[in-house]
């Protein structure tokens, strides 16, 4: 019950547990609101928590939160969807505590049960991939031995900004940080985590050649046929990003 607290409640208001109706695996749960000198029913909750079925790829792909609200036509189906906890009906009533005001459909128990898995997975996945370009980084054992000052220079900033990432990927992996301060913050992982590859591969090659082609950096980074393929983002977007 404490999702429910926590989402649908508004200021005032409490659930009425001891008057929950149920009626074919269709439960209804009354929210009230107490003030100083009144208690009325302000709002009802249809929910049910038969989860043996497989959720609809287009609710999950709909209800991304709980705090999503969609207006949604009554039928069979939508009630099957009740029943088995996808979504949630929450209708508003007038004062008369009769005549509905408003409804709304939300995110249900079994459904945001789900996503949080996959939410989770997609977290786990995602500090193994980082894991995968910190050992890389580790296990780089750079030696910056160029008798031109300047390209010395340059290599050394690149060796700390990657110094620095490799610092804060480890903070990410401890804080489930959903993404990076020191890359884009408006880039999703996925496009943070090939940028950070990118600069590695940047700075291995770039150590012990010179000049070389844009297409040499994922070659050697990747060591592997199509390895020049793998860095995809466009050329623009990753040397702003470097400079």
């Amino acid at each position: 019950m404490k999702g429910l607290k926590e989402h649908f409640l508004l200021k005032n208001e409490e659930l009425k547990l001891f008057e929950i109706d149920e009626m074919n695996g269709i439960i209804d749960i009354p929210i009230i609101k107490r003030t100083a000198r009144t208690r009325r029913k302000v709002a009802i909750l249809t929910l049910g928590m038969d989860h043996t079925n497989e959720i609809p790829s287009e609710l999950i792909k709909s209800f991304t939160s709980p705090k999503v609200k969609k207006q949604l036509t009554l039928s069979d189906q939508t009630f099957d969807w009740i029943r088995h906890g996808w979504v949630i009906r929450e209708y508003r009533l007038e004062k008369d505590e009769r005549t509905v005001m408003s409804e709304q459909y939300r995110m249900g128990y079994v459904l945001f049960q789900h996503i949080k898995r996959i939410e989770n997975q997609r977290s786990m996945e995602n500090k193994e991939l980082l894991l995968d370009w910190y050992t890389n980084w580790r296990n780089l054992n750079p030696s910056i031995k160029s008798t031109d000052m300047l390209r010395s220079n340059l290599l050394q900033i690149l060796a700390n900004k990657l110094e620095g990432i490799a610092d804060e990927s480890q903070q990410f992996v401890k804080d489930n940080i959903d993404r990076f301060e020191r890359v884009n913050s408006t880039w999703r992982f996925k496009k943070q985590l090939l940028f950070l590859h990118f600069l590695l591969a940047l700075y291995e090659i770039a150590l012990c050649e010179n000049p070389f082609d844009w297409k040499q950096i994922g070659a050697r980074y990747y060591r592997k046929i199509g390895g020049s393929k793998q860095l995809r983002i466009k050329k623009s977007s990753l040397r702003r990003q470097s400079d």
